[in-house]
């Protein structure tokens, strides 16, 4: 495997450990009463501006000019991989539970490989077959610690819940065609100013009941746009630019949930199984397999 490849996977295995932060902040900001679209809001807008500096600051403001192709796919990332994610978890979550809508989201390294091999021409080999296959049972797992409250199941609820799930499996198949032609950071940043705009238009956060307003839910909320968002999406994008299997990404950016396992374990107190355990091991036994060397 070449340097700038296994570069590349890195990159992505950092954003799926900054992802795995985001319940420290969603955590701090739901408990000042912000409702979960409002806080997605705060999780795009901020960001596009962190962004757009960074961008500007490294390449200056002709970086952002692009062509119509890649600015209509940035629109096109913007509107499915943020918007209309954020708006069909958040639903998930809010008819269904957050448990059954988590275990829904993990049909997405599915939805990826999927839409690799028919994108791309990437072969899904019986090695990544099998890798998907574990990497799906042990989020599952991680996750929900084999308890999954199905019982008030609701049709609309699924149908976001697997929404959520395309949405974002879709990310790393955009995200690799919005960077073919065009610096990550300028594609990024296209992509949250599209996102926003979206999320605005859906959400509407001014007619929210509560807007908290205090220094620290601004303070928690600009660095919930910082550290789990700006940072983890340079990472991802950086490392989706020149990777060669696509079906990869979500599987090694799937160290996400043990991450926020793990958090919920050692900073809430939160208790922790042996299913729980085995999630966490069948996941990063799925990241070992999926980048051991091709044998099919």
């Amino acid at each position: 495997m070449e340097s700038t490849e296994k570069k590349s996977y890195i990159y992505i295995f950092i954003s799926g450990i900054l992802w795995g932060l985001s319940g420290i902040f969603v955590k701090y900001l739901t408990g000042q009463g912000a409702s979960s679209l409002l806080i997605s809001c705060w999780r795009l807008i901020p960001a596009f501006f962190f962004l757009a500096s960074v961008t500007v600051a490294r390449y200056g403001f002709k970086s952002l000019k692009i062509d119509g192709r890649t600015m209509m796919f940035c629109a096109l990332t913007g509107l499915v991989t943020q918007a209309l994610f954020n708006i069909c978890y958040n639903t998930a979550i809010a008819t269904i539970g957050m448990s059954v809508s988590a275990v829904l989201l993990y049909v997405a390294p599915v939805v990826t490989a999927v839409s690799a091999a028919i994108v791309f021409s990437e072969k899904i080999t019986g090695r990544k077959a099998i890798a998907l296959l574990i990497n799906i049972l042990g989020c599952v797992l991680t996750v929900t610690g084999g308890s999954l409250n199905a019982g008030n199941l609701v049709l609309s609820g699924v149908l976001f819940g697997i929404g959520a799930g395309v949405c974002y499996g879709m990310v790393a198949i955009l995200g690799r065609v919005t960077t073919a032609k065009v610096n990550p950071f300028v594609a990024i940043t296209w992509t949250f100013f599209f996102g926003s705009i979206f999320i605005l238009l859906f959400v509407r956060p001014w007619n929210e009941a509560v807007i908290p307003t205090s220094a620290g839910f601004i303070i928690v909320g600009l660095l919930f746009a910082l550290i789990p968002t700006t940072f983890a999406y340079l990472f991802y994008f950086s490392g989706v630019s020149v990777i060669k299997e696509t079906s990869k990404v979500p599987v090694i950016a799937s160290i996400e949930p043990v991450v926020a396992t793990l958090i919920g374990v050692l900073i809430y107190h939160e208790p922790i199984g042996v299913v729980n355990v085995l999630g966490i091991l069948l996941v990063i036994g799925s990241i070992v397999l999926m980048n051991q060397k091709q044998l099919d």
